[in-house]
Parts: structure tokens; C-alpha cells; sequence
């Protein structure tokens, strides 16, 4: 990336990889946590800064199955509980934050016609419930 001459590069954490049980106040993976702070560090040594998504499809399927994912506002603690760790272990190096990728995707297609994963079609009502 660094003989390509790239200025930036996003990438997207794994909310399951970071936090195995999902839930606030769930454990945190050591193992995820090198791994990231090595990525970012190789980065930083190349002068490439990471641009990071928060949440890019990968809702924990423990969070589908205990309330519904994003059908259920007992997402909101949880989610905070996530981007709190990913801003407290990595903002010292990552500036720039994207907490969702697509959301149109997210509402239309995981929750409104169901083409993507949870695959729940719910409509219109999905789209915006």
C-alpha cells in the first residue's frame, strides 16, 4: 500500500472479533485487540491513515437472537458499549470514524426485503421501524 502511494485505507472491525459476547459489559478479545493495534501500527509506520467502520453488516448474530438486532432499541447500550472500546483502544491512531456503512443497506435490504442477512422481511416497516 505504501509503494502504491496510498494516503488513507479503510477497514472495518469486527464487532464479534472485538467483543466475542457482544453485550455491554462483555469481555474483550486480547487476541482482536493486537491484532488491530498491530494493523494500525504497520499504517501508521507507512504514513497511511486509517479510516475505520465501526459497523459494516456484521451485527453479532447474538444480538439477532436475543432481541432482534436493530428491530430492538436494547441495541443502542450495546452498541455504545462497542464504539466506546474501538474509540478508547484505537483513537490515539484512528481519526477518522465511520459508524455505519450503508445504512440504507442495513434498513432496506437486512430488515426491509430481506435480501441480506438477518433476511427479514418486514417492508416498508422494516425499512423504517
Amino acid at each position: 500500500m505504501k509503494q502504491l502511494g496510498l494516503k488513507h485505507f479503510r477497514l472495518s472491525i469486527s464487532w464479534s472479533r472485538l467483543i466475542p459476547g457482544a453485550r455491554k459489559g462483555s469481555k474483550i478479545n486480547l487476541e482482536a485487540v493486537r491484532f488491530y493495534n498491530n494493523l494500525l501500527d504497520d499504517l501508521q509506520a507507512a504514513g497511511i491513515k486509517p479510516m475505520v467502520a465501526i459497523y459494516h453488516w456484521d451485527l453479532p448474530q447474538t444480538l439477532q437472537d436475543i432481541y432482534q438486532g436493530f428491530l430492538s432499541p436494547e441495541i443502542i447500550q450495546d452498541y455504545v458499549y462497542y464504539a466506546e472500546i474501538c474509540f478508547k483502544l484505537f483513537g490515539d491512531r484512528v481519526k477518522r470514524w465511520l459508524t455505519f456503512i450503508e445504512p440504507y443497506v442495513v434498513c432496506n435490504m437486512q430488515y426491509g426485503n430481506g435480501q441480506y442477512a438477518p433476511g427479514i422481511k418486514y417492508g416498508d416497516v422494516g425499512r423504517y421501524r
